[in-house]
């Protein structure tokens, strides 16, 4: 029963995307191992807090949180830098959550390189990926106009 509901929401949202105009597969060519309307596909990233080599499949769980794979080397990460969105705090004693950036450069403990064996553009590219984990989109990481057009496509969806 959990997998034909699963099969008649990704059939309802893949058909609701087409009827609305809101398929667009415009910048796919940015993220080809990342088609729109597949499931993702793990593949092995470091986790900038503690440089362990996890498989970012096991990461991306289905409870609305984002989550930033950074194109450069772990060491090259300040993880206090990053956005405070993925930075969330969470249990009762507000912790910080440091485990929601991971390096996607090849190091000395994971020789993946996510960006070439996903196919993903050198210049950035946003996967956005429903709760479902089908990839809802790709878009540009470049300028205004990348931001605008996440924006729209955030603006047909959410409320």
């Amino acid at each position: 029963m959990n997998v034909s509901m699963q099969d008649g929401f990704n059939l309802g949202w893949k058909l609701g995307a087409v009827v609305t105009g809101l398929a667009d597969a415009a910048h796919q060519e940015r993220a080809t191992g990342f088609p729109i309307g597949k499931r993702i596909k793990s593949a092995p990233v470091t986790r900038a807090a503690d440089g362990n080599v996890v498989h970012l499949g096991h990461h991306a769980r289905a409870d609305g949180r984002a989550k930033v794979i950074y194109p450069g080397g772990y060491d090259e990460i300040d993880v206090t830098r990053v956005p405070a969105i993925f930075r969330p705090r969470t249990g009762p004693l507000h912790l910080t959550d440091w485990e929601k950036v991971f390096a996607a450069a090849p190091n000395r403990w994971n020789a993946t390189d996510i960006y070439a064996e996903r196919g993903i553009s050198r210049d950035g590219a946003v996967v956005v990926v429903r709760p479902d984990q089908y990839v809802a989109g790709v878009f540009p990481l470049d300028g205004v106009d990348g931001v605008q057009e996440l924006a729209v496509f955030f603006d047909a969806w959410l409320l």
